[in-house]
């Protein structure tokens, strides 16, 4: 499908939800048709609450984020929150309009699946068996086919969005997670704790210590390489971008209406 296509792989250093997220929608609008593949390994400042593109916010207890200090951000993908903290964040871009919802997923599923084999993370080579319905604002509370699990329990959140110049995904592999913290960001927080420590292990509970976090990195830019036949290159932000970024980081992801306003 991408035989033979640039796969352009940026790293960022540590920084707000909100310069993370402007980022990956300026990634996400540059596409151009037959372009480069865009790969971009990312990390966040300070403990953050995500949440869907369209998910409401009525769920979410604002007192708590506020006294803790835990900034809500929107992200351009759809799906449920996520409290970001230490782990492994990454976001695809792919300039391609044709690809179905549901092969998209697999084969992105595919090679992050196979990366996490490489640095030794069993994930499950079934599809999970899940409800159809899933009430809960939380993003790990159950597993759904298209993502990750080991021993039937999520291990990542991926999130999608598509556009008439393509895919955008977020991948979110918590290191840790405090899932009380997590559960207490709502306001139906015992159900959510519950759903959470039923449904959910983090990679370093699985023996995957932080330390190897630029293995893994590696391990999925090869496997990208392996299995989609991309060639590689290690890239830096375009003075453009920096300036396309800075705009929509003022004139949207700095707004806080943006945000809470669902």
């Amino acid at each position: 499908m991408f035989e033979g296509r640039i796969l352009r792989v940026l790293s960022d250093p540590p920084l707000s939800g909100f310069e993370n997220m402007s980022r990956d929608e300026v990634l996400w609008e540059g596409l151009s048709e037959g372009g480069s593949l865009v790969l971009r390994f990312f990390r966040w400042r300070e403990k953050t609450l995500s949440i869907g593109r369209f998910q409401r916010t009525s769920d979410i207890d604002r007192e708590y984020l506020s006294c803790r200090g835990i900034p809500l951000v929107r992200r351009p993908t759809g799906g449920r929150a996520i409290l970001h903290g230490e782990e492994i964040t990454l976001s695809l871009v792919l300039p391609e309009k044709d690809i179905s919802l549901r092969q998209s997923y697999e084969t992105f599923k595919m090679v992050l699946g196979e990366a996490l084999w490489a640095v030794g993370v069993p994930v499950d080579r079934e599809v999970t068996d899940i409800p159809v319905r899933c009430a809960s604002p939380a993003c790990f509370s159950l597993t759904f086919p298209h993502e990750l699990a080991v021993g039937g329990k999520k291990i990542a959140g991926i999130a999608q969005a598509r556009g008439q110049q393509g895919i955008l995904f977020q991948v979110s592999l918590p290191l840790s997670l405090d899932r009380e913290e997590f559960a207490f960001c709502f306001l139906s927080k015992e159900t959510i704790l519950e759903e959470l420590k039923k449904n959910f292990v983090s990679l370093g509970e699985l023996g995957f210590v932080p330390q190897r976090r630029s293995e893994l990195e590696k391990a999925v830019v090869e496997a990208f390489r392996k299995y989609w036949g991309v060639a590689i290159r290690e890239d830096r932000w375009h003075v453009g971008e920096e300036e396309k970024n800075r705009h929509l980081l003022e004139e949207k992801y700095l707004l806080p209406s943006y945000h809470w306003e669902r």
